[in-house]
């Protein structure tokens, strides 16, 4: 079914279009109690508006003739806004009852709370987790959600897992029997055993001593690079810092890294992992461009390669709790099955 939806007046959209959907339903319902006390109203000046009684003193017609006519201007106001407010309550109404139909088809809430426990390091019910992965996909008897999404599954179970995951053999097994290319869990098993010796290499340099010929250089490199790519934290490990990584990608209620970035450098905050280019367009042929000493209150943020709707909407919800403006722009914005699809042919070249 296709909706008819305008951002830039529907106003229920506007605010809530970034908000979880439990929160999304909850306003849909006080959208409603809204409306029905705007329907009680124009009862109530419906019943001044007809009433011919309302003053039996002949000397009093005008005024009560005026009376009327304000009532009846006032009450074609409320009726034209609550016409636009029944059809913002219907259409996204059937949004939501929609949506909802879509997650539970999928069992998408059984799939984020199975991430979430994963990602937290919660017990995991592992009976649970099997059947998320190995049951057959969505139209078949006991179906449970698509391919794409007990991939993504997987991805995030190998990536957290400390340790060798035992089950991974049985889990391959059953999604290649249910067709699925497997490219994108090779490409980060490749990935993953090259940062591996990477933090094994950074180890060495470390344990070696700061002051050695080339171990200062591999300790500032290698350590720099983990430390950014794991959200300004300390690499205990490659699976910690995988899991970090995922962490970003659900909609949890922090800053993601680009916006942990992006609020290093409009406060003018130090950090001592990463340095960052300062220009200054207004001056020229200088080698040493003077810093701001006050805050930025507007930013352009753009990422060169594949951006993502969460990583926008976290800048968002920081823009509204900082009083900042921020643009988002990216070289392309992916879906879920559109990075499955790049991590595939990353695996590609890696094998050319």
């Amino acid at each position: 079914m296709t909706y008819d939806l305008d951002s830039a007046i529907d106003t229920f959209w506007q605010s809530n279009s970034g908000a979880p959907f439990p929160s999304v339903a909850g306003e849909v319902k006080a959208t409603i109690d809204e409306y029905t006390a705007d329907m009680e109203k124009i009862g109530k000046l419906t019943d001044i508006s007809t009433d011919d009684n309302l003053d039996p003193v002949p000397n009093n017609n005008k005024q009560q003739q005026q009376d009327k006519a304000a009532s009846a201007a006032g009450l074609g106001d409320l009726v034209t806004r609550l016409k636009e407010k029944k059809r913002l309550i219907d259409l996204h109404t059937h949004l939501a009852t929609d949506l909802m139909k879509h997650i539970r088809d999928r069992q998408i809430d059984y799939f984020f709370s199975m991430e979430e426990a994963i990602i937290t390091r919660s017990i995991i019910d592992k009976k649970e987790l099997t059947s998320l992965i190995t049951s057959p996909v969505i139209g078949s008897e006991g179906g449970r959600g698509t391919l794409a999404d007990k991939i993504r599954l997987l991805l995030i179970y190998f990536l957290s897992s400390r340790s060798p995951v035992p089950e991974m053999d049985q889990y391959e097994e059953a999604l290649r029997g249910m067709g699925a290319d497997l490219a994108p869990l090779d490409y980060f098993k490749k990935t993953k055993a090259f940062n591996d010796s990477l933090a094994i290499a950074h180890s060495s340099a470390s344990s070696a001593g700061a002051n050695q010929s080339g171990g200062s250089s591999m300790n500032k490199h290698v350590g720099g690079f983990m430390q950014m790519l794991s959200g300004y934290q300390p690499v205990e490990s490659v699976t910690n810092f995988f899991s970090q990584g995922v962490r970003s990608l659900l909609p949890k209620s922090k800053d993601l890294f680009v916006t942990r970035v992006v609020e290093s450098i409009m406060e003018l905050k130090n950090t001592l992992d990463a340095d960052y280019l300062y220009l200054d367009p207004k001056i020229q042929n200088k080698t040493n461009v003077p810093r701001r000493t006050s805050p930025f209150k507007e930013a352009i943020v753009f990422i060169v390669g594949g951006g993502n709707y969460v990583e926008y909407q976290n800048l968002q919800d920081y823009t509204k709790k900082q009083n900042k403006k921020i643009i988002y722009g990216t070289t392309e914005l992916l879906t879920s099955k559109q990075f499955l699809q790049q991590t595939k042919e990353l695996k590609e070249h890696l094998n050319k």
